[in-house]
């Protein structure tokens, strides 16, 4: 794999928030006769769509920045590898509930590592936070319907 750039790793991002937004749409019309479900795929696709329009401004910021990788950060970011979720992701309609909830769960796990370590390299971005934040959230309504096939309301919703 060749070396990373900041330039490299905001255009994943930005490509993985596109991917998901996209997803999710097309998972709400899937499932869009369980109106959990459909509730559910319609707000990950719009946080998606809004994490993208984020990144897309950080890497126009970036870009005069002349930011670079230290080697622990490109080593890190390599090792997590959002592209790899690219192709089952797009490929997700074809496959079972289940394979779906795993898969998605998987890759917004993927995605807090990443953007941490995107945070990481540009430490003055607060916002990051709030999207690993968010990410985290999504983690935790997908477990939720992974879990009890139910939907999550929210952190006090009760898990049982």
């Amino acid at each position: 794999m060749k070396d990373l750039s900041i330039n490299d790793v905001l255009d994943i991002a930005v490509r993985a928030e596109d991917l998901g937004a996209k997803a999710y749409a097309d998972l709400s019309k899937k499932f869009s006769d369980d109106e959990n479900l459909k509730d559910l795929f319609e707000s990950l696709a719009r946080d998606e769509v809004e994490h993208k329009l984020f990144f897309m401004e950080l890497a126009k910021k970036t870009s005069n920045l002349k930011l670079s990788l230290a080697e622990v950060d490109r080593e890190f970011l390599q090792g997590v590898d959002l592209s790899r979720f690219f192709e089952p992701i797009q490929k997700s309609q074809n496959m079972s509930k289940t394979e779906i909830f795993k898969l998605i769960y998987d890759f917004e796990k993927e995605s807090v590592l990443f953007y941490v370590g995107i945070r990481d390299v540009v430490e003055d971005e607060k916002i990051l936070d709030e999207i690993i934040r968010v990410e985290k959230d999504h983690m935790n309504r997908i477990m939720k319907f992974i879990l009890t096939d139910s939907q999550y309301r929210g952190i006090r919703d009760n898990w049982s």
